[in-house]
C-alpha cells in the first residue's frame, strides 16, 4: 500500500544554479515571479501564485536561470491530486535538452482535466535530466498553483450590435 501525507521532497545542494524568474501568459490569471532568487535548500513554495486556465487551454511560459550555463527545464502538474507527478499527462513541459536563459515555451492543459485546483511543479537542472522529486544537485524546484476552470461560453465573433453595456471580452 502506498501511503502519502504530502508531496515528495525536491532539493538542491548548489547555491549557484537556480531559477531566477518564472512567468506565464495565456491564462485568465498568470504567474509573475520575477527575481525570486535562490530558495532555501533549492525548493521554493510559491503556491500562493496562481495560473488559471481551462482544459485545452494553451499557456506560454518563460523561465530565467542564474549563470550563463544551459539547463534542462520541466513543468509537471498533479492533475488528479494524488500527491505525485507520475501519471500520464502530468508532465506538461520538458525542454528535452539543454536550453539557455531565458527559456520560453508553451504547454496545453490536457483535454479532460477536471475543474479543480492542482499543484504545479517547475524544475531546472544544470547537470542532467531529473524527475519531479529528489535532489537536482545543480538546479532548483518551485511549486505553484494551477486552477482549471470551465472554458468560457464565448466563441467566434459577436454579431454587430449584439452586445451593449459592460460585457465580458473573451
Amino acid at each position: 500500500t502506498d501511503f502519502r501525507t504530502g508531496y515528495c521532497v525536491a532539493t538542491n545542494t548548489s547555491t549557484t544554479y537556480y531559477l531566477t524568474d518564472f512567468s506565464t501568459t495565456g491564462g485568465s490569471t498568470n504567474i509573475i515571479n520575477t527575481a525570486s532568487g535562490l530558495s532555501t535548500n533549492g525548493y521554493g513554495d510559491f503556491t500562493s501564485m496562481v495560473l488559471t486556465s481551462y482544459p485545452g487551454g494553451s499557456v506560454d511560459f518563460t523561465a530565467g536561470f542564474a549563470t550563463t550555463a544551459t539547463y534542462y527545464f520541466y513543468i509537471w502538474a498533479d492533475l488528479n491530486n494524488d500527491l505525485d507527478f507520475d501519471d500520464p499527462d502530468e508532465q506538461l513541459a520538458a525542454s528535452g535538452n539543454y536550453v539557455p536563459s531565458p527559456y520560453s515555451g508553451s504547454f496545453t492543459i490536457p483535454v479532460g482535466t477536471p475543474v479543480g485546483t492542482y499543484r504545479m511543479r517547475v524544475r531546472n537542472s544544470e547537470l542532467f535530466t531529473v524527475g519531479p522529486c529528489g535532489s537536482a544537485n545543480y538546479g532548483e524546484t518551485e511549486d505553484y498553483t494551477l486552477v482549471v476552470v470551465e472554458q468560457g461560453q464565448c466563441s467566434g465573433m459577436p454579431d454587430p450590435g449584439a452586445t451593449t453595456g459592460p460585457s465580458v471580452i473573451c
